[in-house]
């Protein structure tokens, strides 16, 4: 498997505060949510670039799937991100604090 990070700090009170990157031939996501933002952040996916999806993740633990995250922690795309060309960590509420999210895309097939 490749595996590459992207790494963003989302500190804003400017809402959507959006970070974009392309996905490239990526079909697998990982969420690293570290600090002490109290908000909601949201990661979607496009195909265009413009209109954009929310993807559904979950916990490394395992549990239910979930389209929006509000706690610090690691988690995975629930659905293969293969269809998607760019992947944005997207902050739709913020209250307070900052986070660091790292992104770590890859590729399971050759």
């Amino acid at each position: 498997m490749q595996v590459r990070a992207v790494n963003a700090t989302i500190a804003s009170v400017v809402i959507p505060a959006a970070t974009t990157v392309q996905v490239g031939r990526s079909d697998t996501l990982g969420i690293q949510l570290a600090g002490t933002l109290v908000g909601t952040i949201v990661i979607e996916g496009s195909v265009d670039g413009t209109n954009y999806v929310a993807i559904a993740v979950q916990t490394v633990a395992g549990g239910a799937t979930a389209t929006s995250i509000t706690v610090s922690g690691i988690y995975l795309n629930a659905f293969s991100i293969a269809p998607f060309l760019y992947v944005r960590v997207n902050a739709t509420v913020f209250v307070s604090g900052s986070s660091v999210v790292t992104l770590g895309l890859g590729r399971t097939g050759s």
